[in-house]
């Protein structure tokens, strides 16, 4: 997989240098398209400002009017193709000219694009007017690029790379009045616009190819993966299907598909030898049920025979059969206890139906009151608990824990109580016995699990593991909250039967 990864990342950064370079080269182009018509610009400016300047020196010498002289100047600029001219004072007012050139005039005749203006004092004012005067030449008053708008302090060359730049304008400063000229066709914003374009036009391109190529780069690269994460979804519900090898040139996904193949069968191999062990032990549970309950009744049978025969003074011959019943007793009530939880586990329930709770709650209390031996039992019952449950099963669980109770707190008090809240009924059995300690507590629901007493008090150890089962086949669960002292309570929660017109 990971050539696979670097060849896909080689490609991209392969297509990624291609359009940089492109970029590079329109960029390129573009300096070479704006740098002769720079060239050519300023050279047209140069002379235009020269024609300019000297002109207005000719015409104020004749004594023209202002409005004269700055006719005359503007006719000269519009004699040059592709540029246009406006003349205003020094208070701001337009002479002659485009009045479209107004937002940049210079803000006043001291504004540093122009200089000084004719007349006004400089440090080397002397020594300046006599070399323009052996050279005939008065010098130059203005600047040929000016920024629009034009800034005099804190100038900066830095602007965004998305900002727009327009055709700068020219200044010529003559007595009294600034003459203005620029291209009438703003050539910068035109290549600009251009570059642009075909630069978006690029990075659209090099998107949409990456976009594409990338896509069926990563597809082809991840389609093993998907099919193993498919494979992996199936697997975990138990489909234990193999998968079939993409192409057997591709190494990386043929170790892929070799890697779960081996996975889904040990899978399946562990999920059958689990499978075949629980059958093999319900069938055992079952199989010694059958076995010894049919000896078990003949043993219990012969028993009542011996002991109806043996005289009433032979006080050990009574205990010996006593104690004779009451382990065949023991060993029969375990053999029905493994019996039903085979059945349990093994079997749908056979007998369900919409029942009451409190129902069926009362009558297991009413049937464990001649054995309460002391415990207080009481029932606190909401009828109206519907729920949906096999009824001899309900039975059973609610009996295993009053039975429990019985057993293991014996004088205390013990309620049973059943009530509805929402979608759910909840039959609880209370003592305020000696409790569970952590450990016992953490075992409870185990097979075989006893109380720390256990050894001391009949009983199977299957009990809450039977209420677990039984609770589950109805779609129901299980609490267990109990600690030394303060008594256990085992609370079971159904799902609460609701009818259709109810709904």
């Amino acid at each position: 997989m990971t050539r696979r990864t670097w060849a896909s990342s080689f490609w991209l950064a392969a297509i990624a240098a291609v359009f940089a370079l492109a970029v590079l080269a329109v960029m390129s182009w573009g300096l070479t398209l704006v740098a002769p018509n720079l060239w050519f610009d300023a050279n047209m400016r140069a002379r235009i400002a020269d024609d300019v300047q000297h002109t207005a020196d000719r015409l104020q010498a004749a004594h023209e009017s202002p409005a004269q002289v700055a006719q005359g100047l503007i006719a000269l600029v519009d004699s040059v193709n592709g540029f246009t001219a406006a003349v205003f004072d020094d208070s701001g007012k337009l002479l002659a000219g485009d009045a479209s050139l107004a937002p940049a005039r210079p803000s006043g005749p001291g504004s540093p694009l122009l200089g000084p203006p004719p007349g006004s004092p400089s440090p080397n004012a002397s020594a300046q007017r006599a070399g323009e005067a052996e050279s005939g030449d008065l010098g130059f008053r203005g600047t040929l690029f000016a920024m629009r708008p034009p800034r005099t302090h804190g100038i900066s060359f830095i602007r965004s790379p998305f900002a727009t730049m327009s055709e700068p304008v020219s200044f010529v400063r003559i007595n009294g009045a600034t003459v203005i000229f620029a291209p009438t066709q703003d050539s910068v914003n035109s290549i600009q616009a251009l570059e642009r374009f075909i630069s978006g036009a690029v990075i659209v391109l090099a998107f949409a190819i990456v976009l594409l190529v990338s896509r069926r780069m990563f597809g082809v690269t991840m389609k093993p993966v998907e099919r193993l994460r498919s494979g992996l979804l199936r697997l975990a519900q138990g489909d234990h299907a193999r998968l079939e090898s993409f192409d057997p040139d591709d190494q990386d996904a043929r170790q892929l598909v070799d890697a779960f193949n081996a996975v889904a069968t040990e899978m399946e191999n562990t999920t059958k030898q689990r499978s075949e062990i629980e059958a093999k032990m319900r069938q055992f549970v079952a199989d010694a049920g059958h076995e010894l309950r049919t000896p078990l009744a003949v043993i219990m049978g012969y028993v009542q025979l011996l002991r109806q025969g043996v005289s009433a003074d032979s006080d050990m011959a009574a205990r010996v059969f006593s104690e004779i019943d009451d382990q065949g007793r023991r060993i029969s009530v375990l053999i029905q206890k493994l019996l039903l939880l085979t059945r349990l586990e093994s079997q749908e329930p056979h007998d369900v139906k919409i029942l009451d709770a409190a129902d069926v709650a009362a009558n297991v209390v009413e049937s464990f009151r001649p054995l309460a031996n002391g415990a207080r039992l009481t029932l606190n019952a909401q009828h109206d608990s519907f729920i949906q449950v096999s009824e001899s099963e309900l039975y059973e669980a609610i009996g295993n824990l009053i039975d429990n109770a019985l057993k293991y707190a014996p004088g205390s008090n013990i309620e049973a109580k059943v009530n509805a809240t929402g979608d759910s009924v909840y039959v609880a059995v209370s003592d305020n016995g000696p409790g569970m300690s952590p450990e016992v507590r953490a075992r409870a629901f185990e097979r075989f699990s006893r109380g720390e007493m256990g050894g001391s008090i009949s009983g199977s150890g299957l009990g809450l593991a039977i209420v677990e089962r039984a609770v589950g086949r109805a779609g129901g669960s299980v609490s267990l909250d109990s600690a030394l002292g303060k008594g256990t309570t085992v609370q079971l929660r159904f799902p609460a039967w609701q009818h259709a017109s109810s709904n």
